[in-house]
């Protein structure tokens, strides 16, 4: 069996945070780094197209570094106005089979309910028309706040291009514990996104789930233990790296590439 592929998800470089490092010059650090799959925010490829270039140049520009995009983010499944999220859906769903990404990053402020499910499986329905899928994400501040919870919302969409993000920090800081990542069904699983992280009060989880994220080893979570636990059961999927932090920006693009890469591979070397 296979190590875990490494991707290294670029949110924390992109616009989002008023970070102005060239594209380019990201997907050059990650390629220096090892990396062989990178995580794209539809804001940075906005930006890329709102800048004359087309899709395709990104895609080229991909290529050209030995890159693929693994994960797309973001899309909202707001019940708020289902017809404006299938057209969302659809837009980001194109640039994602543009790109060639599996995978768009998604969730829900909503409960499971029906409502829900006709609307993430009408959202996966857009997706597939483009060749990609759905990874639903639980948030330890929503309604779906664990694994399960939103597993239930796949099952109950009943599509085959969708399945569960599991990200540590969420993991850490909500309701489920190790008797539960030592049981959860690893089919379910989408992929898995990975980052240390400072301590944080409870009621601050919302606030500073994008700030309080660091380099793999540099934070208080129990990543080995994590990691461990997926790969004694034979976990061989796509573990995205996910940092995101005024801090570990301010590493710039070869340096934060170079830090995420070299701290995570041993947590996920068999």
């Amino acid at each position: 069996m296979s190590a875990p592929a490494l991707c290294l998800n670029l949110l924390n470089l992109s616009a989002r945070y008023a970070c102005d490092i060239p594209l380019e010059e990201q997907l050059d650090a990650a390629a220096a780094a090892g990396a062989d799959r990178v995580g794209l925010e539809t804001g940075t490829i906005r930006g890329w197209i709102e800048s004359g270039r087309s899709l395709e140049q990104l895609g080229a520009a991909l290529r050209e570094r030995g890159l693929l995009c693994h994960e797309l983010t973001y899309l909202d499944c707001s019940l708020d106005d289902p017809e404006k999220t299938i057209e969302v859906a659809q837009r980001v769903a194109r640039t994602a089979g543009a790109l060639g990404a599996p995978w768009v990053l998604t969730s829900s402020g909503a409960g499971v309910d029906a409502a829900l499910a006709d609307l993430f499986g009408r959202c996966c329905d857009a997706a597939a028309r483009h060749g990609t899928g759905l990874a639903y994400e639980f948030f330890p501040w929503a309604r779906i706040d664990r694994f399960d919870a939103a597993r239930e919302l796949v099952r109950a969409a009943g599509r085959s291009n969708a399945g569960v993000l599991l990200d540590c920090w969420h993991f850490f800081h909500g309701p489920d514990g190790w008797d539960e990542l030592a049981r959860l069904p690893l089919d379910a699983i989408a992929y898995v996104q990975f980052t240390d992280s400072i301590e944080v009060a409870p009621g601050r989880y919302l606030a500073e789930a994008e700030t309080s994220r660091r380099i793999p080893g540099e934070g208080c979570l129990e990543l080995e233990r994590f990691a461990s636990t997926l790969l004694e059961r034979g976990f061989d999927g796509v573990v995205s790296i996910e940092v995101l932090s005024g801090e570990t920006r301010a590493l710039g693009a070869a340096g934060f590439a170079r830090a995420c890469m070299d701290a995570s591979r041993p947590y996920w070397e068999r």
